[in-house]
C-alpha cells in the first residue's frame, strides 16, 4: 500500500532538512526569549534580623527619582528620600537610596510618592543601596514590620549620611532559567538523534 505522503525513501536528503528546520525555529526562539539574569534571594529574615543586618531602617517617602550609570544594562535608579522615622543606623532627614534599575539584577521598585519601610546596606562610597533581597517595602504594607521594630527616632538634621555599616549582599544568577536553556538544548539534541535514526533507516534498503 503507498504511503499517504509518498515514499519516504524517494528523497531523504531533501525531507530531513524540510522536518529539521521547525525544531530548528521552535529552539532558537526558545532561546532567545530567555532573561539574560534572574534575581536569586535567600528566604528574607525576620524584621528583626533584617535590622541586625542592615545599614540602617528608615521610613519616609520617594520624592524624587533618576537613573544613574554609563551602560543602561547596569543603570542604579536613584531615590531621593524625605526620612520620617529611623530604627536603625545614623539617617539624615534627606537621604538618596539606590537600587539596581533592572529587577533582573535585585533591583526593587522605588516610586514618586510612595513612602517605604525601607532597609539599606552601605556600598563602597557610603551611600545607601537597597534591593529585592532586602525586606524594602511600601510603609502601607509593612505593618508587620512596624510592629516587630517597636519605636522610631526622629532623623537627624540635614541632607547626608554617616557611619552606616553592615549589610547583606544581593546577588544577580542566571542559574533561575538556565536550566531552561538546558532543557531545549537537550530536546534539540534528542531530536536531532531521531531524524538521525530515521534518516538512516529510510536509506538502508528494505
Amino acid at each position: 500500500m503507498p504511503l499517504p505522503y509518498g515514499d519516504l525513501r524517494a528523497e531523504p536528503r531533501r525531507r530531513v532538512p524540510a522536518v529539521l528546520a521547525p525544531l530548528l525555529a521552535i529552539v532558537a526562539v526558545l532561546a532567545t526569549t530567555q532573561p539574560a539574569h534572574a534575581c536569586d534571594c535567600p528566604e528574607p529574615a525576620p524584621p528583626e534580623q533584617a535590622a541586625e543586618d542592615a545599614a540602617a531602617v528608615f521610613a519616609g517617602e520617594v520624592v524624587a527619582t533618576t537613573t544613574r550609570g554609563d551602560d543602561p544594562a547596569v543603570e542604579d535608579l536613584i531615590a531621593d528620600v524625605e526620612v520620617d522615622d529611623v530604627w536603625r543606623g545614623t539617617v539624615h532627614e534627606r537621604v538618596e537610596v539606590s537600587t539596581p534599575a533592572d529587577q533582573g539584577l535585585c533591583g526593587t521598585d522605588l516610586e514618586d510618592g510612595v513612602s517605604y519601610l525601607l532597609y539599606v546596606r552601605q556600598d563602597g562610597d557610603g551611600g545607601f543601596v537597597t534591593d529585592l533581597c532586602m525586606r524594602t517595602t511600601p510603609l502601607d504594607q509593612a505593618q508587620a514590620d512596624l510592629d516587630a521594630l517597636g519605636e522610631p527616632d526622629a532623623p537627624l538634621a540635614g541632607d547626608a549620611t554617616d557611619d552606616a555599616s553592615g549589610g547583606t549582599e544581593a546577588t544577580a544568577d542566571g542559574e533561575g532559567v538556565g536550566w531552561l536553556v538546558v532543557a531545549t538544548g537537550a530536546i534539540a539534541v534528542t531530536g536531532l538523534a531521531l531524524l538521525a535514526r530515521w534518516w538512516w533507516h529510510r536509506r538502508s534498503p528494505a
